[in-house]
């Protein structure tokens, strides 16, 4: 297999959920829950490495102290840590940091996404070893993509891709005929070739060759307040299964 680095990024300075990615849930960071399950396919060979990228001090640490040897730290300077920054800026400072990892593939997975199963990470690595391009877990979705709508600056409502919605089916039962079936990405993304794939486009749709991993994981994405409380009931849920 190529080589595949595990890849999680996960900064301190959310906005919407002030440090969100170092929430307990189920007593775990978020950043660590992640991390335990590529340890885990580094463990057992299906990855070949796993990165932590993270400006907090405390988190690396802390992450070393979890993981040791088994997770390469990535410090991440103010630089690359703000709002608006692109996961490919800081997977290609990682790169600039770590030259000797610059034939890698980067199979970067947010964390935010506390639900994904392990054996939907282990399908994209192994559909990775397959097909050698780039493979992102995908879930069904019923919002198909003339339906997405925006506020415009006067205040009215607009298609989302306005352009492109002038050319693209209006009518959703002949688009459901062309189109059975439309999927969103599920925050685990295989990207191969990584740093010369980003370093010209950090645009991680702009592949003709993407493969697509079915998720049939409990799907969140952790980025409010209440995103969070739902995450802690399903995880009561989860915990009361068991008992």
């Amino acid at each position: 297999m190529h080589k595949v680095l595990g890849f999680v990024a996960f900064r301190k300075g959310s906005k919407r959920l002030p440090l969100k990615n170092g929430k307990l849930l189920g007593g775990k960071t978020l950043y660590q829950i992640t991390l335990e399950k590529l340890v885990n396919l580094k463990q057992r060979g299906i990855i070949s490495g796993v990165v932590a990228s993270t400006d907090c001090v405390e988190w690396q640490s802390h992450c070393k102290q979890l993981f040791g040897n088994d997770v390469v730290i990535h410090q991440r300077s103010e630089a690359i840590s703000g709002d608006f920054v692109n996961e490919g800026e800081v997977i290609l400072d990682f790169f600039n940091q770590h030259p000797q990892f610059c034939d890698a593939a980067i199979m970067l997975s947010l964390c935010t996404y506390p639900y994904l199963k392990i054996e939907v990470m282990e399908a994209v690595a192994l559909t990775y070893k397959q097909h050698k391009t780039n493979v992102y877990a995908i879930k069904e979705t019923h919002h198909m993509p003339q339906k997405l709508l925006r506020i415009n600056d006067e205040g009215c409502i607009r298609p989302y891709f306005q352009d492109s919605m002038k050319q693209f089916e209006s009518n959703t039962k002949l688009l459901k005929a062309k189109h059975p079936i439309s999927f969103n990405s599920t925050g685990l993304f295989l990207i191969h070739n990584a740093f010369e794939v980003l370093k010209d486009d950090m645009n991680l749709w702009n592949n003709d060759a993407i493969h697509g991993v079915v998720d049939d994981s409990f799907h969140l994405d952790i980025d409010t307040e209440e995103d969070f409380k739902l995450a802690e009931l399903y995880s009561h849920f989860l915990e009361s299964k068991l008992q």
